[in-house]
């Protein structure tokens, strides 16, 4: 027997669109709106589907679900809930999407905080990759192993397991680098953060050892790695000598390879990014916000007091900032070389470049440190931050520079403060008078 009130409004026509055998429809009246179920029956398999889906028009939007039923009693009840659920969620002013899902699932808060960090790389708050590099690691090793928790369950141990889970999904080495998990947890604290605002979790768990320091020493801090003057001043030598030997294929093409207009850019663009970190201090990632409005150059007769004011959005604070000569006419040089069209709201740095830099290390044989430290974009900081300890610069306006913690400059970058900052001061002869 046929149910009743099998049409409850008249046909809308849209039936004709797909053919007239090949739609089922019911309507059920909510007041003054109607929820649709409807369900396609056409013979091609691509197109039947057994279920029942529900389309209602609501606050200005078209909003459509599957019921998940092929009984549509059973469609009907779940279709009414669903339309009850949006209406209680709209009156109290909160999304009605995904209400499907239970608020309090790591996967669904998570989904709030990638959206709103999307948000910040399309209008220029964060860096254009930020939300790509932390979607992408959220993707592939955090997603995972908590798709199925409640923010309520992520306690201290769960994160032990999923330490030992991650540490499991390492594919270039044995051990965990410190840095990834890093990043790992910043992610997955934010979103921890978020769940407390909104009252779903009362505290933040502790954060568990890393693995790095489970297996090593956790009585010296690790040292960061860094350049003495020497090999700062043989990498800009072996840069320069790059540059030349690109200009010189512009002139005069190799008969096998191509593209040196642009090798050649890149390898400027490089020399210039290292000169600018080297003589600011700022981060690699800050230095990639900056942007040509953010910088006002400082002329002066003596080349040596030329500067730059910077402004930076930090990794703690958003701050101004002063770049020595060098950064003055690196920049200068990336303007009139590189980009001499640029815009006042274009990126000075837009890319870091990692694999020009890797190459040029390598190539001057300063890939690594006496330590076997790797060197990589953030050792340009290191140089400036330890060149101005060497310089007795005053460590108050060293750490506002740079936005380190007076602790971090004693723990990190004093401490490890090597005899090679100072070696003109030691080697220097002093006339010891004899008693």
């Amino acid at each position: 027997m046929a149910p009743q009130n099998r049409v409850l409004v008249p046909d809308d026509g849209r039936s004709v669109r797909y053919g007239k055998s090949t739609t089922e429809r019911e309507h059920i009246p909510m007041g003054d709106r109607v929820i649709t179920l409807f369900r396609f029956t056409d013979n091609k398999p691509e197109y039947k589907n057994p279920n029942w889906q529900a389309r209602c028009f609501l606050d200005g939007k078209t909003r459509q679900v599957s019921t998940r039923q092929e009984d549509v009693r059973k469609a009907r009840s779940v279709a009414k809930k669903w339309y009850a659920t949006m209406l209680a969620r709209i009156d109290d002013g909160l999304p009605t999407e995904r209400i499907h899902k239970h608020p309090h699932l790591f996967d669904e808060v998570a989904q709030d905080v990638l959206k709103e960090w999307k948000r910040y790389s399309e209008d220029g708050t964060r860096h254009e990759s930020y939300h790509k590099d932390h979607l992408g690691r959220y993707n592939r090793y955090i997603k995972p192993f908590f798709k199925k928790d409640y923010v309520e369950d992520i306690t201290t141990p769960r994160l032990v397991e999923w330490q030992n889970w991650r540490q499991k999904k390492r594919i270039k080495s044995d051990i965990l680098h410190v840095g990834e998990l890093k990043k790992a947890y910043t992610v997955i604290f934010q979103i921890l953060k978020v769940s407390q605002e909104m009252g779903y979790i009362k505290q933040l768990p502790t954060k568990p050892r890393t693995v790095l320091r489970q297996l090593a020493s956790s009585k010296n801090t690790p040292s960061r790695a860094t350049f003495t003057t020497a090999e700062y001043k043989k990498l800009l030598t072996g840069s320069r000598r790059r540059i030349r030997e690109a200009k010189n294929y512009v002139k005069n093409p190799p008969e096998i390879g191509g593209g040196w207009i642009k090798i050649l850019k890149d390898r400027m663009y490089l020399h210039y990014f290292i000169i600018f970190l080297a003589h600011t201090g700022v981060r690699p990632g800050e230095a990639n916000r900056v942007r040509h409005l953010n910088i006002k150059m400082h002329k002066k007769k003596d080349d040596t007091k030329c500067y730059l004011s910077i402004f930076v959005k930090g990794k703690k604070t958003d701050r101004d900032c002063y770049g020595k000569y060098g950064a003055y006419f690196a920049y200068k040089a990336l303007c009139e070389n590189v980009c001499p069209n640029h815009k006042p709201d274009d990126l000075v740095f837009p890319r870091s470049p990692r694999g020009g830099l890797r190459e040029l290390l390598n190539e001057t044989g300063l890939r690594f440190n006496q330590n076997g430290d790797r060197r990589a974009s953030k050792s340009f900081r290191h140089y400036y931050i330890m060149s101005a300890v060497a310089g007795k610069v005053n460590q108050k306006a060293l750490s506002i520079q740079c936005d380190v913690s007076p602790t971090i400059m004693r723990d990190h970058y004093a401490r490890h403060a090597t005899v090679h900052l100072f070696k003109y001061d030691l080697l220097k002869v002093v006339d010891i008078q004899s008693p």
